[in-house]
């Protein structure tokens, strides 16, 4: 299908290209009696423009001897007769051929100088996005397993703490699947998918959850926390799962180099 639809789109400019040069040599003819002596400078550059917007070596060479035949029958004396004895022709041939094969095999190089470059970046792009993932998932992994932990080392005051626990649980086990949806919709979409963000809703309503689960995470793990929302509840418009990423990547970041004695 892909090669299919490569030969017909060569094909469409190789004719649009041929056919845009015998339209201006046709122009220009008309102001001179004899020969056209732009044919063979105009017919060269349509042959550069084709080798150089179709794939391989066959579209240049092939508009390099039509471009002769029609320099040759067209836009020589005498017209519309082909003569192969014209001073000149064999050159001219020779010119327009080294032409569409130079520059056939100069976009060649191009073409694969690109196809390789883009692959090293497709190579790099996913290995910065398994890295990305695996910083994401493991917080709230540890989390999940922290708590897990607590749990079944009974360490809970209560049927209401073992409730919180359960549901912080529950909660990350959520977030883990949302990143894996994530990674799994990264693999079908583009780069440039626009992210739909949440309706807006207030600062508290955000981040009052995620920050009061971030603090209770630190502290399990010896961290001195403080938190300090203010007064002010502006509306905000986020998308909250983003929220809970960033400051997941805080939290660990905070474990990796911070120092418990310290406050946060």
């Amino acid at each position: 299908m892909e090669s299919k639809k490569t030969f017909w789109h060569d094909l469409f400019y190789t004719v649009l290209v041929l056919g845009a040069a015998v339209a201006v040599c046709s122009l220009l003819s008309q102001m001179h009696d004899d020969n056209n002596p732009f044919a063979v400078l105009i017919f060269v550059l349509a042959v550069a423009i084709v080798a150089l917007v179709t794939n391989g070596y066959l579209w240049g060479v092939a508009a390099s001897v039509i471009g002769v035949f029609c320099v040759n029958f067209m836009f020589t004396y005498p017209f519309w007769s082909f003569d192969m004895s014209i001073t000149g022709y064999p050159l001219t041939f020779i010119v327009l051929l080294v032409v569409s094969v130079v520059i056939s095999t100069l976009t060649t190089r191009v073409k694969q100088s690109e196809r390789l470059r883009y692959e090293v970046e497709s190579e790099k792009l996913r290995a910065d996005l398994l890295r990305a993932l695996s910083h994401d998932l493991r917080t709230p992994l540890t989390t999940l397993l922290l708590y897990t932990e607590i749990l079944r080392s009974h360490k809970y005051d209560g049927k209401a703490q073992e409730n919180d626990y359960l549901n912080k649980i529950d909660t990350k086990a959520r977030q883990i699947k949302q990143l894996s949806d994530n990674l799994f919709e990264y693999a079908l979409v583009t780069r440039d998918t626009v992210v739909t963000l949440d309706p807006p809703a207030h600062f508290s309503a955000i981040l009052e959850e995620p920050l009061t689960d971030m603090i209770d995470h630190l502290q399990q793990r010896g961290f001195l926390c403080r938190l300090e929302l203010g007064s002010d509840d502006p509306l905000l418009t986020v998308r909250s799962q983003y929220v809970r990423r960033i400051l997941d990547n805080i939290t660990s970041n905070i474990l990796k180099y911070a120092d418990p004695q310290q406050e946060i």
